[in-house]
This record gives C-alpha cells, sequence and structure tokens, in this order.
C-alpha cells in the first residue's frame, strides 16, 4: 500500500508543508475456525512519510514493523466484529513505540 500526500500552501504560519510517500506492507496468515469464527496472524512493515517546511528537511520520516493477531465473529449476513492486538517490535524512533487493543465492527452492504 503507497499512501500519496499534496503539499499544504495553507498551513499555521503560512509556511508550505510537503509530506513524502508512505509505503505499508503487510501480510495476514488466516484460518476460519467455524463458519462464524476466524483469527489471523499478523505483520506489518512501513517507511517513508518525512516532511519538509518551505522545502527544508525535518528528518522525521517513519520506519517500523509490528507484529499482531485478529480474532474475527461474523455476527449476521451484514455484521462483524474484530479484536487486535497489535505491537510495534522495532522503529526507527522510539516514539513510534506502542502496543494496541482495538475493537471494531463492520457493517457489510
Amino acid at each position: 500500500m503507497a499512501y500519496f500526500f499534496t503539499d499544504n500552501s495553507r498551513s499555521f504560519g503560512g509556511v508550505v508543508l510537503e509530506q513524502d510517500m508512505f509505503f505499508q506492507l503487510e501480510g495476514h496468515i488466516t484460518h476460519d475456525f467455524s463458519p462464524m469464527f476466524w483469527g489471523s496472524l499478523n505483520a506489518l512493515y512501513g517507511t517513508g512519510g518525512e516532511t519538509k517546511v518551505d522545502a527544508v528537511d525535518q528528518n522525521n520520516a517513519i520506519e517500523y514493523a509490528s507484529i499482531g493477531a485478529t480474532l474475527g465473529a461474523r455476527l449476521s449476513k451484514n455484521l462483524g466484529l474484530n479484536l487486535n492486538y497489535s505491537e510495534r517490535v522495532w522503529s526507527k524512533s522510539s516514539a513510534n513505540d506502542g502496543r494496541w487493543l482495538r475493537l471494531s465492527a463492520s457493517w457489510i452492504f
């Protein structure tokens, strides 16, 4: 996956803010336990996204690797619930370290 950003010439202070492309690579190993329940092991790597203010590099590019697991349930034809745990196992900056526990619902139409 690649994220593209446009320049912002209306940022605070009247400066021009630019951001480089950010790349993200994901991998998932998924298993269906039943027609209703499934789980996956996840890996993620991301890099890029450095910003520039008035063409001056801010030296803030991001680079990290994360692993995690997801449990999902399909509650009806249209409704699904997912519980995801993810942990940053390596990052270029310790400011990007962390753990996440996320509960999400999906309505499929």
